[in-house]
């Protein structure tokens, strides 16, 4: 008689279907991180200072220029405010040849939907700018679950990445900041994305070249993108290359965010304040006590005063400043 065979494992399934990712469950918690987004875009009544001041830059940007307006915000995301809106006019009121009289009259008052009109916009245009602002807050808020769940899962594992998924989606400040006029969640998503795919590109050598083209991207929404000029280093030196082949990868990786880095700071820079890399106010002035009474006595001469600065440094003077 032949010996009986072993057994299999009862187990063996269930680990093997454990080493994978399932991306069913992921696919879930994205579309629910799109929706607690969503929702909280739906359901904002009141918008933050910051916003007012991203929709009247992309309002008056230049799309053909954006980095020639002297603007303390980095221009990517009013430029993809501005790029989408003149869009959707464009396919709401197209282009229609002027009436003789108009063209002929020398005292005729400028068309309040000409782009040299010095009118206020009206609360349409406003809302439309806003709601552009807020879809690519949310989207971007959603796709950062992404880099969120790979960095994750390289990290820990596929259940540790699916309950760090989870609770970014459940993010309380996340939530807020993703859903609103403002260019965190894109920031965010740029910045994290490079990261996963250098990390990710120690198995899949080809992720090089996307994670090289996204660093400027960050740059240009906010200057912390400054940042992956130390970090990304760091993580191609963990590949497991020679040493000379991973100093060649890093300048090759490095050089799209080197020229990204001078174009920006050219167009800003200027005779007065010589080479800068960002016209952001930094921390140091924020915290000076000259510069907060400045904000507190513009905030008590009311709105209507001039204004010395952009909306939003400090919102609670800026709330006292609206009422």
């Amino acid at each position: 008689a032949l010996p009986p065979s072993p057994a299999p494992s009862p187990d063996a399934a269930d680990i093997a279907w454990a080493d994978r990712p399932s991306w069913l469950p992921v696919l879930a918690l994205v579309l629910f991180c799109f929706l607690v987004r969503g929702i909280t875009a739906w359901r904002t009544v009141v918008v933050p200072p910051d916003s007012v001041h991203f929709v009247n830059l992309a309002r008056e940007m230049d799309p053909s220029h954006p980095f020639s307006a002297r603007s303390n915000q980095h221009p990517l995301y009013p430029w993809l405010i501005r790029a989408i809106a003149a869009r959707q006019d464009e396919v709401k009121t197209p282009a229609l040849p002027a009436p003789p009289s108009s063209a002929t009259s020398p005292t005729s008052p400028p068309s309040a939907t000409s782009p040299t009109s010095t009118s206020a916009p009206s609360k349409e245009t406003r809302q439309r700018y806003q709601r552009v602002g807020q879809v690519i807050s949310v989207l971007a808020g959603t796709f950062l679950a992404l880099p969120v769940y790979f960095i994750a899962l390289l990290g820990w594992g596929p259940r540790p990445a699916l309950w760090a998924l989870f609770c970014f989606a459940l993010l309380p400040v996340a939530g807020k900041y993703h859903s609103q006029v403002l260019s965190d969640g894109l920031f965010a998503f740029l910045f994290l994305t490079p990261l996963a795919l250098a990390l990710w590109a120690r198995k899949k050598n080809w992720l090089l070249v996307p994670a090289s083209l996204l660093p400027p991207l960050a740059y240009f929404t906010r200057p912390e993108g400054l940042l992956l000029v130390a970090l990304l280093p760091l993580i191609i030196w963990k590949l497991q290359r020679p040493w000379l082949l991973r100093l060649l990868i890093g300048f090759f990786f490095l050089l799209p965010l080197a020229a990204g880095i001078y174009y920006y700071a050219a167009a800003i820079s200027s005779g007065e304040d010589g080479f800068v890399l960002t016209r952001k106010k930094s921390l140091s002035q924020l915290a000076s006590p000259d510069f907060t009474r400045k904000q507190i006595t513009q905030a008590c001469a009311g709105p209507d005063a001039p204004s010395s600065g952009p909306a939003g440094i400090f919102p609670a003077v800026d709330l006292v400043a609206t009422r």
